[in-house]
């Protein structure tokens, strides 16, 4: 064998190491791949059943999809790479687009080797040699293992760890209902009767004030073993859940009404449980429903509403005219009234919500109805004629009431009786019988004097 030709036999040798390695490579990223189909088919074939408990022809046909699919991936992904003849040009190419260095050479010697003085146009038998040298020493010393990697293994391990993520967590979410329908697709053939479990569930859709409780009952009736547990989902929250409390079988009996009463012989088995589950000061709307095993009931809505409260008072003050006092607002959001007796207060309310009436209660006993200036605004008139209390009460059109109102004052201020003193001369006089007696009298009062009026009488008259 001449040197040439030993190089040539190692630059043969060289790429059938690659081809080995790249095969064992294509072979591996091939069954990762064929692994996705399966594993995804089953999940869903789970998943469906899980819900929707699928008909025995069509859970067969999905079950069938496992193995094909299974199949049809090994037979693309797996055992066509394998089945593969060695051809060492198209393998030369591969490693020269991984070492660009080598341009076409290696791809060229390995083509031009079998031609080399062939025929009438055969190619020269030296430059070819000269191309094998060449190339031979090219490659000397470099690892030419990176040519053997493909490049989608990495993205077929992605794919298949996506995939087995996905379908542990579709499974952990489904909880115990994956037992049954893993049963049923081992069993693809058989027929699954539906399990007849029904779940009442009490008080359904309803409606809350702000702040109450809200007690769910539900009574279980058929073969399920399962305690109850209360799942609900708070406005802008995350579902969450509870276990229910069980109620007993007495309880379950006055739920279940007249069905139990004429169901005597059916009594005992599908009496079933009573479970009850409170949440406690409710404040946001919510949607809830009852799960027991595999059975949930329907989704229920509790609407939350809220009391009426009143959000600003204004107190517009009417004095006496007598008084001079000038008409005043007070707009402080309070409702104590402190006014001189005889005045008009004119209290406006505004709510926190539209209203369908408001009224004045006073603490003698009497209401005042109140005039509607808007939704939510009313308004009323307080003759101020003692003193006392008052609380406003509100009506909103769900016909709730603003639960313990304030209570205000009402202070009657007292008109204080004027005071008039003679200053001059402010003594006995002895005067003749033709003089004139000036005087200087001084009043005051509180608010002010309207009229002085001086009353005299003759020592003969008296």
């Amino acid at each position: 064998m001449t040197r040439t030709e030993q190089k040539h036999t190692e630059l043969v040798v060289a790429i059938a190491r690659i081809w080995r390695r790249s095969r064992r490579h294509v072979a591996f990223t091939g069954l990762l791949r064929t692994l996705v189909f399966p594993i995804a088919v089953t999940t869903i074939i789970l998943l469906v059943d899980s819900l929707l408990l699928l008909p025995m022809w069509l859970r067969a046909t999905g079950v069938l999809l496992t193995p094909v699919s299974l199949g049809i991936g090994a037979a693309l992904w797996f055992i066509r790479p394998l089945l593969k003849r060695f051809d060492a040009v198209s393998v030369a190419a591969r490693i020269e687009l991984k070492f660009p260095d080598l341009g076409e050479r290696l791809e060229s010697a390995t083509e031009l080797w079998d031609k080399r003085g062939t025929g009438r146009h055969g190619y020269s038998t030296d430059l070819i040699d000269a191309l094998v040298m060449e190339t031979a020493s090219a490659i000397a010393g470099v690892d030419l293992s990176p040519a053997a990697r493909g490049s989608g293994r990495r993205r077929a391990v992605r794919t298949l760890g996506l995939t087995v993520l996905a379908s542990v967590v579709i499974l952990v979410l489904l909880g115990s209902r994956v037992g049954p329908a893993a049963e049923r697709f081992l069993h693809p053939l058989a027929r699954m009767e539906r399990v007849t479990v029904g779940i009442t569930v009490e008080p359904g859709d309803t409606e809350l004030v702000v702040g109450e409780n809200l007690l769910v009952t539900a009574v279980v009736t058929g073969p399920a073993e399962a305690p109850g547990r209360l799942v609900f989902q708070f406005e802008g929250e995350a579902v969450a859940e509870r276990e229910m409390g069980e109620r007993g079988a007495a309880a379950a009996e006055r739920a279940m009404g007249e069905q139990a009463e004429t169901d005597e012989a059916a009594r005992d088995e599908s009496l079933g449980r009573s479970y009850e589950a409170t949440l406690i000061d409710v404040r946001t709307p919510l949607t809830y429903s009852v799960t027991v095993g595999d059975v949930q009931s329907s989704w229920y809505q509790v609407n939350v509403l809220e009391r009426p409260f009143v959000s600003s008072i204004r107190l517009d003050y009417a004095f006496p005219t007598y008084s001079g006092l000038v008409p005043r607002t007070v707009d402080e959001n309070n409702g104590d009234i402190t006014a001189l007796k005889g005045s008009d207060v004119t209290v406006t309310v505004t709510a926190g919500k539209p209203l369908e009436a408001a009224t004045l209660v006073m603490g003698s006993g009497h209401s005042i109805e109140l005039s509607r200036r808007g939704p939510s605004t009313f308004t009323g008139v307080i003759a101020v004629n003692g003193s006392g209390t008052y609380s406003i009460e509100l009506l909103d059109a769900d016909g709730l009431s603003n639960r313990t109102p304030p209570v205000y004052s009402i202070v009657a201020v007292r008109d204080e009786y004027p005071l008039a003193r003679i200053v001059e001369p402010g003594e006995d006089r002895e005067l003749p019988h033709d003089m004139m007696l000036p005087l200087t009298i001084s009043a005051i009062d509180d608010y002010g004097i309207r009229r002085l009026r001086l009353h005299s009488a003759l020592e003969s008259e008296t």
